[in-house]
């Protein structure tokens, strides 16, 4: 079948946000073409079945391999209630209740005592110095908050002391991989907007399974069929890497494309970019500085690596929990999961099978497998005593080649729009402008949405529009006492701790 030239997409990048650039698309009738640079598809979303794996003495094995039909995730995930627009998702590529966890609340672990592992206990309910500093930032207007780290607002209110220190971060961004030092206080503020419609309630879930054989295998197999059914054509090459991006007199861009056997432009087609930002401002230039001045400034943004490790151990360990925890107190703002209790592969086994996330991951980079491990060993048993005694190996994903976009100060007025100074050119990644904000797979799949929207604009005008879900809304209490905070920002504030401590009374969740 024969499809009109304008009808056909060049998309660079077969993350999450390219991929889900790519349903959206199909589904329209157009035809897609994506290249991307490694031999898998999801990017920071992916999962491999065959990483390194290291003996419990920290030492690269190559006897040691992860079991059959089990993967190993770039990072373990949960996903909050106020991901509207992924949990859209899965519902249109098939993810099923009984794929998802649904998780009942965080909990926190201490340092063991004397060899001996504490119990898990149930994360406290968030103090009056927290429920006021998140009351008092959420009422606060952007110019208010533009230039500011979280830390230095609460700071400026007194709700953080040396020596008492109050974070906020720890509440719901674990995953951040920035702290409150740098974290603009704006993104912040939106994500609590976001979060404060469901944090009444168990907001989170995991998947049942790794992110490849839940998220992403399931994604393409729904991109495929919406082709199909659309008369669209969608082809997929990995190991095709963009090596050069240029601008023309007239403002249209083109890319080369460099596989293992073909070299080729793409000069006439609409082009989305969705490669991460770091990678992307490498092609920065004299004539794209000019050109496309969005380039040069990803130069202002900034990446932060966001390492994660597997532990198997050799049998089964007593006390764990089913949700979500953290290891208080850890130097790298370490969580945890323990998937054994909820991947079916690994139900039926004999052994636990836990996966850290460390938020604080900078001091890793120049590190090697094996060095990372033995540093990732040591602060894990600080708190699991049976670290490394009874761990049957150790699967480290350090992501320093691939590091995560960052929401620190000032970098707002940075990030780019989906629209770029060429005329047939759109970018799309959590780096780019979204109504989400914050680095997240909410972001990548609001960003991969939104760039399919500006060209259904530009191809199909007369279209229904791509279904963009909004951020969760705001209860109408809410939306008063943030419009009364322009005339009277103590009354709100003060409202809002009223509205926050009667909906914490009254949530069967807390």
């Amino acid at each position: 079948m024969s499809h009109p030239r304008q009808h056909c997409v060049v998309i660079v990048g077969a993350g999450l946000a390219g991929m889900v650039a790519s349903f959206e698309l199909v589904k329209m009738g157009v035809s897609v073409r994506v290249y991307e640079s490694t031999g898998h598809i999801g990017g920071k979303a992916c999962s491999f079945s065959n990483s390194p794996a290291y003996n419990n003495k920290g030492e690269l094995d190559s006897s040691l391999a992860i079991p059959k039909g089990v993967e190993s995730d770039h990072g373990y995930h949960v996903f909050p209630q106020w991901y509207t627009n992924m949990r859209q998702l899965w519902t249109e590529i098939g993810v099923q209740p009984a794929d998802v966890y649904d998780g009942k609340g965080y909990m926190d672990l201490f340092e063991a005592q004397n060899g001996v592992r504490k119990a898990f206990i149930k994360e406290p309910s968030p103090s009056l110095k927290q429920i006021l500093s998140i009351c008092d930032l959420v009422i606060q207007p952007d110019e208010m908050l533009l230039n500011t780290t979280l830390e230095g607002f609460l700071h400026s209110r007194d709700y953080h002391h040396p020596e008492n220190p109050l974070s906020l971060t720890d509440m719901i961004l674990n995953a951040l991989t920035i702290g409150d030092e740098d974290i603009s206080a704006l993104a912040v503020r939106n994500v609590f907007l976001q979060w404060l419609p469901v944090f009444g309630q168990p907001n989170w879930g995991a998947l049942r399974g790794s992110l490849d054989e839940i998220l992403i295998r399931r994604l393409h197999q729904a991109i495929v069929k919406a082709a199909d059914s659309s008369g669209a054509q969608f082809e997929l090459s990995l190991n095709h890497q963009m090596v050069d991006l240029v601008v023309n007199d007239d403002q249209t861009a083109q890319v080369t494309i460099e596989g293992p056997r073909d070299c080729f432009v793409v000069s006439d087609l609409p082009i989305i970019l969705a490669i991460p930002q770091e990678v992307l401002r490498t092609f920065n230039n004299g004539v794209l500085y000019e050109r496309l001045p969005e380039i040069s400034k990803l130069h202002r943004l900034r990446s932060n690596p966001f390492s994660a490790i597997d532990i198997f151990f050799t049998g089964k360990l007593s006390g764990m929990t089913e949700e979500h925890f953290t290891l208080t107190g850890s130097v790298y703002g370490l969580t945890g999961f323990d998937i054994s209790l909820h991947w079916p592969q690994l139900i039926r086994s004999n052994q636990t099978v836990l996966q850290f996330v460390a938020a604080n991951s900078v001091e890793f980079r120049g590190l090697d497998g094996a060095a990372f491990v033995q540093v990732m060993a040591r602060e894990i048993g600080k708190y699991f005593p049976e670290v490394p005694a009874q761990v049957a190996m150790f699967i480290p994903h350090t992501n320093m080649d691939v590091p995560l976009f960052v929401n620190d100060v000032g970098a707002e007025r940075f990030r780019p729009n989906p629209l770029t100074r060429a005329t047939n050119l759109v970018l799309a990644g959590d780096f780019v402008k979204h109504d989400t904000d914050v680095t997240s797979m909410e972001g990548a799949v609001r960003s991969g949405r939104n760039a399919a929207e500006a060209l259904r604009q530009h191809l199909l005008p007369t279209a229904p529009p791509v279904n963009i879900q909004p951020v969760t809304p705001l209860p109408p209490a809410l939306q008063h006492i943030i419009a009364l905070a322009k005339e009277d920002p103590v009354e709100a504030r003060l409202m809002c701790l009223g509205w926050f401590l009667k909906t914490m009374a009254e949530s069967p969740a807390r």
